[in-house]
């Protein structure tokens, strides 16, 4: 399964040099334990092919312990990057008790291999990384993942 991009209309986050977004919940992401990745694609199914100026990940709602089946989750990460899980936003702790990270968490610029102001990508992944079990049981946690993304040819162009 995939996240979906589409434009931002919120004229406060365009302002802030966002382009696209998804909002997603935990359960949307891989049930399995340690470090997953989830593509990030736009509504025709395409990959995205381009260039990312910016990227962040507001955790709205914490992971909590609280799971659908299995094993209680007892810590969470997010990120985000293209062939490097963490290369756009560094892992950030997102379970009970990180109430330090509810919020945007913004990079400021792209971590690894980038430009002084963007970085071209062919892959856009969300990893996340639950111990004792995996996001996609967990009953808790809400995301939204903003990017400043340019695409450069095919479908995308138009998403």
């Amino acid at each position: 399964m995939a996240l979906v991009l589409k434009k931002i209309g919120n004229l406060e986050t365009l302002a802030q040099g966002y382009t696209h977004e998804v909002e997603f919940d935990a359960s949307e992401l891989s049930a399995s334990t340690g470090a997953q990745s989830t593509a990030v694609q736009f509504p025709s199914g395409s990959a995205l092919a381009g260039v990312i100026a910016k990227a962040s990940i507001e955790v709205k709602e914490l992971v909590t312990a609280a799971v659908s089946t299995g094993s209680a989750i007892s810590n969470a990460t997010i990120s985000c990057g293209d062939d490097d899980v963490d290369g756009f936003v560094a892992v950030t702790d997102c379970f009970t008790g990180d109430t330090d990270n509810q919020g945007y968490v913004n990079t400021g610029a792209l971590l690894n291999g980038a430009t002084a102001t963007s970085h071209v990508v062919s892959q856009f992944n969300v990893s996340s990384n639950g111990t004792g079990n995996g996001f996609g049981n967990a009953s808790r946690g809400k995301f939204k993942l903003l990017v400043a993304y340019y695409p450069t040819a095919g479908s995308g162009l138009n998403s």
